[in-house]
């Protein structure tokens, strides 16, 4: 037995409550350590899915405003295709009003696919008022428009679009995400509602993509460039919109890391 290990083996049975108590220090030490590791890494999950787990987090736009996206069905297969990609969803929105009393209420109506509504940001599994949509004259809205608008599941809903197009919907549901801005302001339906309340046609105002590792975004995006190889359309990714907080996320890894 080497010498050092020898000394370091009769100090520690030489002064056992010493050692009891040096033993016991070093064990509440790790336990406390292992504790905040995993506290953070509990925030930290916590905040990614309140900002970026409902939403997507690489999107594909026209690069010109106010133009909507054709062949998007190539382009969603081949993004699918991707294995970083979770899902992929198309949508077919643009700014309307609608009516309460005598005043106009600007919404966000958002024509979605099921991939859209369910994958990326999981309204179904936050309706608190459900009728399922069935046809293409009926919408889900959020809690606090439902609220603004005095109008229950069941109540007709009357879009007004800025081209001057005037339709009734029937209200098949209510949701709640969480998200005051989104809760307040969007009512969803169908793809095919969105292209035709808009004149849209067979046409997309979004491809919009969530990713299996929210932190490697930026290079889906890059890939998705790539794989698009078309200088008329835009692609996005959440770090880049959301620097700070990101830095706070970044910060929180490291903060763990050091611990």
């Amino acid at each position: 037995m080497a010498l050092p290990l020898r000394i370091a083996v009769r100090f520690l049975l030489s002064g056992k409550g010493q050692t009891l108590l040096i033993v016991g220090g070093i064990a509440i030490a790790i336990s406390v350590q292992v504790f905040v590791g995993l506290l953070i890494e509990s925030l930290q999950a916590g905040l990614i899915e309140q900002t970026v787990g409902n939403s997507p987090q690489v999107t594909v736009r026209s690069a010109e405003e106010n133009v909507t996206i054709g062949r998007w069905q190539d382009m969603a297969t081949g993004i699918t295709s991707l294995t970083a990609v979770e899902h992929v969803g198309v949508a077919a929105s643009a700014n309307a009003f609608v009516r309460k009393a005598n005043d106009s209420v600007p919404v966000l109506f958002r024509g979605m696919d099921r991939d859209s509504i369910d994958g990326i940001y999981r309204i179904s599994g936050h309706i608190y008022e459900w009728q399922d949509i069935q046809s293409s004259g009926e919408v889900l809205i959020g809690r606090n428009l439902s609220e603004k608008l005095a109008i229950s599941v069941g109540d007709r809903l009357q879009v007004t679009t800025p081209g001057g197009a005037i339709v009734d919907y029937r209200v098949a549901g209510l949701f709640d995400l969480g998200v005051a801005a989104i809760d307040g302001s969007w009512v969803v339906s169908n793809l095919r509602t969105g292209q035709s309340l808009f004149g849209f046609s067979d046409r997309v105002t979004s491809i919009e993509v969530t990713v299996f590792d929210v932190f490697a975004a930026d290079l889906v995006a890059a890939a998705v460039v790539g794989l698009l190889d078309d200088d008329g359309l835009e692609v996005t990714n959440w770090k880049d919109e959301n620097e700070q907080l990101l830095n706070a996320l970044e910060s929180q890894s490291l903060s763990n890391n050091i611990i």
